[in-house]
């Protein structure tokens, strides 16, 4: 995680605040100094007592450099409201070095949703599969297969590629039976992908009849 300092900077300047000032009661002078200049990332409960004086949340001069728990969350919470834009602003949030497997997941995951939501439909494809295959080279991850495959499948289906529709939806029911076995600690993944899954299930089932 890195601190924006310039950015701190500039809102200390806007407000008239001296150094010295806003350290007051809270650190040493030199610690805003190399905040600001160095990027320097004080303690967190120092960072939170600095931007609370400027009137600001920590996360305004912090660049996550991952997708955490807490993050991977929020995304879901977009995505069960269809929120393209929303999702697509969360994820360039996040400046991630694309060595970790699990933040490309994450990215190629929600980012083909936000093609999918926009009927974006070959780059919705493109985006799942690459999902798939960076599934394929570590282990765990198997949440994320079962919707991944429900994406696809509406994108199929959108492109009146039926048989590859049919594919799809039966790979993700294959992904679903497979997530009984997870850890309890794994519970709340699991319910949102079996929820979002059964969910996908109907509109192909309904959309296949209708066609």
């Amino acid at each position: 995680m890195e601190v924006k300092g310039k950015k701190f900077k500039k809102i200390r300047k806007e407000q008239g605040l001296t150094q010295i000032q806003v350290a007051e009661g809270i650190c040493q002078q030199s610690t805003v100094s190399l905040l600001e200049n160095e990027n320097k990332l004080p303690s967190l409960d120092v960072l939170e007592l600095l931007t609370s004086r400027l009137g600001i949340s920590v996360e305004t001069i912090l660049v996550n450099d991952k997708y955490d728990d807490n993050y991977v969350s929020q995304l879901i919470s977009l995505m069960l409201k269809c929120d393209a834009s929303a999702i697509e602003k969360k994820l360039s949030q996040v400046k991630i070095n694309g060595e970790s497997t699990r933040d490309n997941i994450v990215q190629h995951f929600f980012g083909g949703f936000v093609h999918l939501y926009r009927k974006e439909y070959e780059d919705a494809i493109f985006c799942f599969g690459l999902t798939i295959a960076q599934m394929a080279s570590v282990e765990g991850y198997r949440d994320y297969l079962s919707a991944t495959y429900y994406g696809m499948s509406i994108a199929y289906k959108m492109k009146r590629d039926y048989a590859k529709a049919k594919e799809m939806i039966n790979l993700a029911l294959e992904k679903v039976q497979e997530l009984s076995s997870i850890d309890d600690k794994e519970e709340e993944s699991l319910l949102f992908a079996v929820a979002l899954s059964s969910e996908l299930y109907q509109i192909n089932i309904e959309s296949s009849l209708d066609s």
